[in-house]
């Protein structure tokens, strides 16, 4: 091993010390060997896009919770359901091209938007969702869940993408 590799071993080796040490280590929540990407944290809780059932099924959307030390699948089936995103009250993802929203409380998935299913890049905080909509160029929509009215944010003969919203302010 030449010296750069050892300087690269021992930078590594001290900083997983560093971090277990300090209760930042990594752990893996979900060990299966396939792709699980798009993670999305609120609190407690972490969502994520598995794609274990990609070859028969599509992607599907996870959840697990550190207090319970639990993960359960939140949306699967026939499919792509992706881009998830998790709020103290919800969480919501797109399963094909179509917004959909689970309470936390427990309760089936719900759709968010009626129309066309062109919704992608979900943002929520508390029970405020925000998404990019393509159905006309690109717009930013916003809607109060579970049945407030959709509002445009941002629609302009621009694109707008991309969305993201803070609780705390």
């Amino acid at each position: 091993m030449n010296r750069m590799a050892r300087k690269a071993v021992l930078v590594a080796t001290a900083a997983a010390a560093v971090l277990s040490a300090t209760g930042c280590a990594a752990e893996r929540i979900d060990p299966n060997d396939f792709d699980q990407v798009s993670p999305a944290f609120n609190g407690d809780d972490t969502v994520w896009e598995d794609s274990r059932n990609a070859e028969t099924d599509g992607t599907d959307v996870r959840r697990f919770s550190y207090s319970t030390g639990t993960g359960a699948l939140v949306a699967g089936g026939a499919g792509e359901q992706d881009q998830p995103a998790i709020s103290d009250q919800y969480i919501v993802w797109i399963d094909q091209g179509r917004l959909m929203a689970r309470s936390l409380s427990g309760g089936q998935p719900f759709t968010v938007v009626n129309g066309p299913a062109t919704q992608t890049d979900p943002a929520i905080c508390g029970s405020l969702v925000v998404w990019s909509d393509t159905a006309n160029n690109s717009d930013v929509k916003a809607k109060q869940l579970p049945s407030g009215s959709v509002i445009s944010v941002a629609s302009s003969s621009a694109v707008e993408a991309y969305p993201a919203c803070d609780q705390g302010r």
